[in-house]
């Protein structure tokens, strides 16, 4: 590595030395005030986040220990972050979206010192932690404080889920962010004329990719808080009247703003850096008819290889699963079941070594995950579970996976989890998730459930909205009186019951076919067909007796063909077959 500091913390405060002066946070609000926006220059993030870490520190916070953040705020989380690195310990990101319930295991887990929220968090959680009121903290200019921390020493905790049904903490450490950070720079010729945005969750772990490089770049990184970053519309003015010039971010959500911008609104981007999910197919060609001049690229990595172990840095549309090289100090291993190299062009499963690993998770089990490395200099090598195909020319192409893990909304977990989520509610006994790829190009869970006597769907899924976040509650349920078995007694999910929108599809077909006493295709109207209003009365009333309250009668003159009726339905309720 070419850098010449310690840890994150000295980083910055060297750039924050050279920029003092510069803007470096611009926080958005042009949706509600009129292009209002705030703004806040190196010097006072620096000054201010000294302070927040003195504060830590008379707090009792001490080097190596864990703070947790939860907050939607983007300055909160930018001074909290900054505060807790200079304090020399190490901060746990919490998306306030999460269940309380969930939050409070996280936070029991890894043991925090201290947790940096807002009033209105501070009475939804039992935490075993103290709570800190950011709005109570001196954010005055305490100077450029930073405690002396070694480049092993751990940087922040992040969950990612794990195989045994219940998530796991990585713990990321100084070096290798550093690393990245320096590649990316480098390689991208990040300067302190760019300007960067960031639409991504702080307990993403990509969000330290547009975080880190920009502050350590000396650029301006803009900010929006997080009703605002689920407004496409908003986020491309944003870009436009900011002159935003890279951003990083998952494929659909690119797709989403690229299909919402009115022409030329995103023309001051030179670079879109991809990731956490595969890149659907037209958005290469899409983005190339309208922006020919911007430059896309692919980076592919997880949480335990700290954000990206490998790019392709100039996607092309015949080469959506090119997952490119490793970057700077970074090592990739297609292997077979034997532990040795494939032979090129052949598939194995991925290892990554380097200085990219994280230390390994907050309550062990590395097992298995964090191996032995006998190919080079570094100890250890990470499993990832992904099947790859090495090319002659030394870039990976991802097949798929290995295990049960899936990705929706760029954030990846394992199926089980949900599954062990089910469970504990108390209301089945036995639980088989699914994941599937709707036709918008959409990830998308089913559950199959044998219920509990009494059980009620509404009531499951209310329950599993208490115990995990929104993209892992599965968006159709099944009661099944018996999940099918393999011979080794585990769920047979080959032969579970279709898709949820294909059996909606079927049933609808069945009750229009009995109504107007004829054969239907599922894309013709019902007036169409030869319904009339009094028909379609009556197929109101079968369509609740099978699913209460799914549908009014101004939603079947709306919806009007059997096919977007299934998918009304599918969508927005959950289904039982008994």
């Amino acid at each position: 590595m070419s850098i010449q500091h310690n840890s994150i913390g000295e980083w910055f405060d060297s750039a924050a030395s050279v920029h003092s002066g510069q803007i470096a946070l611009i926080v958005p609000q042009y949706r509600e005030s009129g292009n209002r926006r705030e703004e806040y220059t190196y010097g006072y993030l620096n000054g201010a986040s000294s302070s927040l870490a003195l504060s830590l520190r008379e707090m009792g916070v001490d080097t190596g220990d864990i703070v947790a953040v939860i907050s939607d705020s983007p300055l909160a989380i930018t001074l909290s972050i900054l505060g807790i690195i200079k304090a020399g310990a190490a901060y746990l990101p919490i998306d306030p979206a999460n269940p309380p319930e969930r939050r409070r295991r996280m936070i029991t887990e890894a043991k925090c010192r201290a947790v940096i929220s807002h009033e209105h968090i501070s009475n939804d959680g039992d935490y075993s932690a103290r709570f800190i009121i950011f709005e109570s903290l001196p954010l005055d200019d305490g100077g450029s404080f930073t405690a002396s921390v070694g480049e092993n020493s751990i940087l922040y905790a992040l969950y990612t889920s794990g195989t045994t049904g219940m998530p796991k903490g990585v713990l990321a450490r100084h070096k290798g962010m550093m690393n990245y950070v320096d590649w990316r720079i480098g390689q991208y010729e990040l300067t302190s004329n760019d300007i960067a945005l960031q639409p991504l969750s702080v307990s993403f772990d990509g969000f330290g990719a547009n975080f880190y490089s920009t502050l350590l770049s000396g650029g301006a990184l803009v900010y929006p808080d997080s009703m605002s970053r689920k407004d496409f519309d908003f986020i491309n003015r944003v870009i436009c009247a900011e002159r935003v010039t890279n951003v990083s971010l998952i494929p659909s959500m690119y797709e989403l703003m690229l299909r919402f911008a009115s022409n030329g609104e995103l023309r001051s981007l030179r670079r879109v850096i991809l990731g956490g999910e595969k890149i659907p197919s037209g958005l290469i060609r899409l983005n190339k008819e309208r922006y020919p001049e911007m430059c896309i690229t692919n980076e592919y990595g997880l949480s335990e290889t700290t954000i990206t172990a490998s790019a392709c840095l100039d996607v092309s549309e015949d080469g959506l699963n090119n997952i490119g090289k490793p970057i700077s100090n970074t090592f990739m291993y297609a292997l077979d079941s034997e532990m040795n190299a494939v032979p090129d062009n052949a598939e194995g499963e991925l290892y990554v070594s380097g200085i990219c690993l994280a230390e390994g998770y907050i309550s062990g089990g590395d097992e298995g995950k964090f191996i032995e490395n006998k190919f080079d200099p570094y100890p250890f090598m990470f499993r990832t579970g992904d099947l790859v195909i090495k090319r002659g020319d030394g870039n990976y192409s991802l097949i798929g996976r290995l295990d049960n893990q899936v990705k929706i909304m760029g954030c990846r977990f394992d199926l089980s989890e949900v599954e062990s989520a089910i469970l504990e509610t108390g209301i089945a006994k036995k639980a088989a998730v699914t994941f599937f790829i709707d036709n918008t190009g959409t990830g998308r869970l089913t559950a199959h459930v044998t219920p509990e006597k009494g059980a009620e769907i509404g009531s499951l899924k209310a329950s599993l909205f208490k115990l995990l976040p929104e993209y892992m509650v599965p968006s159709e349920i099944f009661f099944l009186n018996e999940i099918p078995c393999t011979i080794s007694g585990k769920a047979d999910k080959n032969n579970l019951p279709a898709d949820g929108h294909n059996y909606v599809v079927n049933e609808i077909k069945r009750i229009w076919e009995k109504v107007l006493q004829k054969e239907v295709c599922t894309n013709t109207p019902f007036f169409e067909a030869g319904g009339n209003s009094l028909l379609l009365i009556n197929v109101y009333m079968q369509i609740n007796l099978l699913y209460p309250n799914a549908v009014s009668i101004a939603d079947l003159f709306s919806f009007v063909t059997i096919e977007k009726i299934a998918d009304y339905i599918s969508r927005n309720f959950s289904i039982a077959i008994l």
